[in-house]
């Protein structure tokens, strides 16, 4: 075989020994991407693309910045919480709210306004016993914040509804003629009570109700102007006649309402009702003699009766 007819055999069979090289690392690579993926890192991807578990992908879109909703933040000190009465209550005191004009009534300043509590004591007197069972006068003195204990002492004597009960009874209890009486001027009476005042917040008036307990006693001369001695008549003049006493004990409620006046709430004005029970423990009567009008000749024990006591108290005082 000459050179000529040698050499294109040979060529073609190098040619063909490069092209199944070039095929089998074509086919190597083909069969090597699957196996390790399209990429290892971010350079593998072409353009923007990322590598996300060995694929190329578009990258997620980022936010803009500029569409974020601005955040207004305010210093601490102005921020004001509700509070129960729905009015903003300012934190801190750096900065001053500004005033707001309110429109209140009389009521509401009086609502707002602080009362000075009761005194530690007090005195009062009640000028309306002058027409009922004797002017009265007492002292209180605070035991609690709102419980009194308290002394009284009443002047029978000068009461006007007393000289009627005691000239009434002494015309009813006796079958002579009962001309005038005259009333011991040492009739009188002393007790003890307790009280319970009721304060409010929004005005400096109080009611109050309690109890009493109290010893009377008292009594009177009885006057006679004619008496009968058989068939005769005789006449005298304001001749004693007999000697009343009694001696009892009373007890009852009271309940009112008591007034506070003053810068300083000092000046007490006090209505009220008192009603209760007295009960005799001795009551007797001392006859005079027909005969010597200065000597008693017998004494005579009156019946004990129940006695209902009802009076209104109209008292001024001070409290200290």
């Amino acid at each position: 075989m000459s050179a000529g007819s040698m050499q294109p055999a040979g060529l073609r069979r190098c040619a063909g020994g490069h092209f199944a090289m070039i095929a089998g690392m074509v086919v190597a690579v083909l069969v090597q991407r699957p196996l390790y993926g399209e990429c290892s890192n971010d350079n593998d991807c072409k353009g923007d693309r990322i590598c996300v578990n060995s694929r190329c992908v578009d990258p997620a879109p980022q936010p803009d910045v500029n569409d974020t909703p601005a955040v207004e933040t305010l210093p601490i000190d102005t921020l004001k919480p509700q509070t129960t009465d729905s009015r903003p209550e300012t934190i801190g005191a750096t900065t001053e709210a500004p005033e707001v004009e309110k429109i209140e009534d009389d009521e509401d300043d009086e609502a707002r306004e602080t009362f000075p509590e009761p005194g530690l004591w007090d005195i009062w007197f009640n000028p309306v016993g002058f027409i009922q069972f004797g002017p009265t006068a007492g002292v209180e003195f605070r035991t609690a914040p709102n419980l009194y204990i308290g002394l009284h002492s009443r002047y029978a004597a000068m009461g006007m509804l007393y000289n009627l009960l005691l000239e009434s009874r002494a015309e009813s209890e006796t079958n002579w003629n009962v001309s005038t009486i005259e009333v011991y001027p040492q009739s009188a009476a002393a007790g003890l009570e307790l009280k319970y005042y009721i304060t409010f917040p929004s005005r400096p008036h109080m009611l109050y109700f309690g109890m009493f307990g109290e010893y009377m006693w008292g009594g009177y001369t009885a006057f006679e102007d004619a008496y009968y001695s058989g068939s005769s008549y005789n006449e005298y003049e304001d001749e004693k006649l007999y000697e009343a006493w009694h001696q009892s004990v009373g007890m009852g409620a009271t309940i009112g309402h008591r007034w506070r006046f003053g810068e300083s709430r000092k000046v007490l004005f006090t209505v009220g009702l008192i009603t209760g029970v007295a009960r005799p423990f001795a009551s007797t009567k001392e006859y005079y003699s027909q005969i010597d009008r200065s000597r008693i000749d017998r004494k005579v024990d009156l019946p004990k009766r129940n006695e209902f006591i009802f009076m209104a108290e109209v008292g001024i005082g001070y409290g200290m």
